[in-house]
């Protein structure tokens, strides 16, 4: 088998979108996509998410459901990933 997997899905009509809106609500987003790539050699999940808003003053934000609170790795840097992304490592 591979050492990594990877996985694509478009989200985009799961939220107010351009392509989907709920009576009563406008278009918030056009693109809603994310990218898991998982490197079993690490045990590593990297999430890319892209995210375009209709409108430039809506917050972006991500929410992660997880068994366990995630903690940060000793030595990591929160913000290396850019614009302030979160690096979290896992319980084990």
């Amino acid at each position: 088998g591979s050492d990594w997997n990877y996985a694509a899905v478009d989200l985009t009509a799961a939220y107010n979108s351009t392509t989907y809106v709920a009576e009563g609500q406008r278009a918030k987003v056009s693109l809603v996509r994310r990218d898991l790539l998982y490197l079993r050699d690490l045990d590593l999940i990297v999430v890319l998410d892209r995210v375009t808003a209709t409108q430039p003053t809506f917050a972006k934000q991500v929410l992660f459901h997880t068994i366990l609170r995630p903690e940060l790795e000793t030595g990591s840097n929160p913000g290396a990933a850019g614009g302030g992304d979160r690096n979290f490592g896992h319980r084990g």
